[in-house]
This record gives structure tokens, sequence and C-alpha cells, in this order.
């Protein structure tokens, strides 16, 4: 068991790669990727060997910030991360510049189980997930996060290697589909969330979200208008609680209706704490 003190992002990585069971990181500044650009040309492994259980990194309010993968190849993770029972407390990640498919954050392994990361911020501009993982194994808890000018992706190619979303505020600025096998969706596990914003795709049929819904507020605007038959097309599977959908922002080519959990209500309703309670959407969360 042991105790890092890091205020650099040097210092961030060999306490990252020296990880073994039980030990504590605690951030104690803002951490600067560009102190470690030039050197980072391939995915480092987190620890550099075996796994790490029971780990805890405190970011005690700090943020890294410009993760930048330009320099790495195509289709390369920043950390590939081995870890059991991992909390990352406090932290945020500011002015991302990930512009090649490749996550900051990579938890896909077997192995990998009850990832968390509590309350922070993740900002800037994604053409991949910036977090994946095996089965659902990562929960990101309580954070705000904005995609500038991106590919609207919050998970991988399925339901399965998404992390869970629980609590989130998540701002999708100015951002376009990305195109996964010939279909455009966003693939994540909501719950509890309230997403905003702008997101553009061809016109076609094609699904905005997937995997599993649940007791969200939507409020983003699609930028074109889409050949989309029902609510499902859009929005997927839902979970055990209301969705609301505000359907003035939709901008389908044809009126849609609701369901028992996808619940379509216009600009003025999504407002009206008293009308959504009455619907049986989950106001107090």
């Amino acid at each position: 068991m042991a105790n890092y003190n890091v205020s650099n992002m040097n210092q961030f990585i060999n306490a990252l790669t020296s990880l073994t069971d039980e030990d504590t990181i605690d951030i104690m500044a803002d951490l600067d990727y560009n102190d470690v650009f030039l050197d980072i040309q391939e995915s480092i492994r987190v620890p550099s060997a075996n796994y790490a259980t029971n780990c805890t990194i405190n970011g005690n309010n700090h943020a890294i910030y410009n993760f930048d993968n330009t320099l790495i190849r195509q289709g390369t993770n920043i950390f590939n991360v081995y870890a059991q029972h991992l909390r990352v407390n406090n932290l945020s990640f500011l002015n991302c510049n990930m512009t090649k498919a490749g996550a900051i954050f990579n938890f896909q392994f077997v192995n990998n189980t009850d990832i968390i990361f509590n309350t922070g911020v993740l900002q800037g501009r994604f053409v991949y997930a910036p977090i994946r993982c095996y089965s659902n194994s990562v929960l990101i808890n309580n954070y705000m996060i904005t995609f500038n000018q991106s590919k609207a992706q919050l998970a991988g190619e399925t339901a399965t290697n998404s992390p869970r979303f629980r609590y989130c505020w998540i701002n999708f600025d100015n951002c376009e589909l990305r195109d996964i096998s010939g279909s455009r969706f966003i693939l994540a596990n909501l719950d509890t969330c309230y997403l905003k914003g702008l997101i553009k795709a061809s016109t076609g049929d094609y699904r905005y979200f997937g995997g599993v819904i649940s007791d969200c507020c939507i409020n983003v605007t699609l930028g074109n208008g889409h050949d989309i038959s029902s609510i499902e097309t859009i929005f997927g599977t839902q979970g055990d609680m209301v969705n609301i959908i505000n359907a003035d922002k939709l901008n389908t080519a044809e009126p849609l209706e609701s369901t028992e959990h996808h619940i379509l209500v216009t600009d003025a309703q999504m407002r009206d704490a008293e009308y959504l309670a009455s619907i049986g959407f989950n106001i107090a969360s």
C-alpha cells in the first residue's frame, strides 16, 4: 500500500504505472498533458504489469488539461487500464483534443470491474468515446460533460462496452453522429441524466441513442429532418423510469407518438414541474 502525491504529469504517469493493490494517488495541482505530449506515441499500460485492485485517485478538485492524441497512431488509447474496484474522485478532464479514434482511458479488458469516476467535468473535442470499458464495468457519476464540435459518441461500438452515466449533465455542442458500420447513433447507458445541445446527421432513418435510457430529460436538437417512424428508432431501449423528450426539437419529417416510457413533451411542458410530475417523471431527481 503506497500513497503518491503528484503535482505534474510525469509524476502522475509514474504513479499510475507503479500502482499495486490499495494504492492511492493524490493530485495536488492542475496537470498539463502538454508536458508529456511529445514523449507519448504509444499506449501507456496502467499498471505496468498485472492488475491493480482497490486503488483510489483523488483529484482534489483539480483538472488534467489538454489530452491530445494527434501523435499517437490511429485507434490507440492513451491509457490501457487493468484495474478492479478503482475510484477516481473529484477529477476533471478539460480542453481535450482527441481528434483520432482512441480513448483517453480504456478499461476494455475482461477482469476490469467496479470502476467509478465520481464528480468532475469532461470537456473537449472527441471523434471517439473518451472512456471505454468491458461489460458496462465503468460508472461515470455526477459529471458535467461537453462535446465541442465532436462526433457525438459516448461509448464504443456496442452498448455493452459503454460506461454507465448517472446524474450527468451532457451537452452536445454542435456535434455530428459517428458512423458505425453504416449506422449513425450514440450508444450509451443513461440513468437520471440531462442532455442538451445540437446533433447533426444526414437525412435517413438513423437511430440516435442505443443502450438503456432511464429517468432522463432529453432536450437535444436534431439538426436535420429525418425519416423516422417511431420514437424507439431514435431513443432505443427504455429503462424502468419515464424519460421526457422535447418534441419541439426533434425536427423529424413526421410527428411521432409517445410510448409508455418515452414521453414527448413540448418546450413549455418541459419547464412545467407540475405537469412533468403528473405524467410520472421523477422531477425530484
